[in-house]
């Protein structure tokens, strides 16, 4: 066989798909610039029944996003299909994955934010007031994106609004969970 020249197991095993037989096909989906998986395509255009009728045909299906060439989030550790969702903004996949028992996680609110679909992020910061889930709005320099917590990752939401400038979302963060919880000037580092 044939050794590996690239180090990264999941990119590794994704070109393995393709190559040595199926080059055409790599070359297709290279050159729409678009990824492959019928599941991933749907969340990114917001196809609630390609979604559906792909997810009743395979119960067993895993629900974590697989790796693709044109998403580097796909290189984190398993992206639930629900957080893909709030991170395209497909509200309409979104709201069929969580009525199908997806769970909202401790990083939703990141991807949401992501997203910039206000919707979503109303709905994941609902859902952390009834489950408790304090996200972590505040940040200091040591911990500038992002902090470790047990397995999950919790991401400081506003940096996302901050970087991809949506005032309105960075509006209604600052609005509901500093001004109205009484954090302002030191408080808010």
């Amino acid at each position: 066989g044939a050794e590996s020249i690239i180090n990264d197991a999941k990119m590794n095993e994704f070109l393995h798909k393709y190559f040595p037989d199926k080059i055409e096909d790599f070359r297709k989906m290279r050159e729409s610039d678009q990824p492959d998986d019928e599941i991933v395509k749907a969340i990114i255009n917001d196809d609630v029944d390609i979604l559906q009728k792909i997810m009743n045909n395979h119960p067993s299906l895993t629900t974590v996003i697989p790796y693709n060439l044109f998403d580097s989030l796909s290189e984190e550790e398993n992206v639930s299909f629900i957080n893909y969702a709030a991170l395209n903004g497909s509200i309409k996949c979104f709201k069929f994955l969580l009525l199908n028992h997806s769970v909202i996680d401790k990083s939703s609110l990141y991807y949401a934010v992501l997203g910039k679909n206000i919707e979503i992020i109303r709905i994941v910061d609902q859902d952390y007031n009834k489950k408790g889930i304090d996200a972590d709005y505040c940040f200091n320099s040591y911990d500038f994106y992002h902090k470790k917590i047990e397995k999950y990752k919790i991401f400081a939401p506003i940096f996302p609004a901050i970087i991809k400038h949506q005032n309105d979302v960075f509006d209604w963060i600052l609005e509901q969970k500093y001004i109205n919880k009484d954090k302002t000037n030191n408080a808010l580092f």
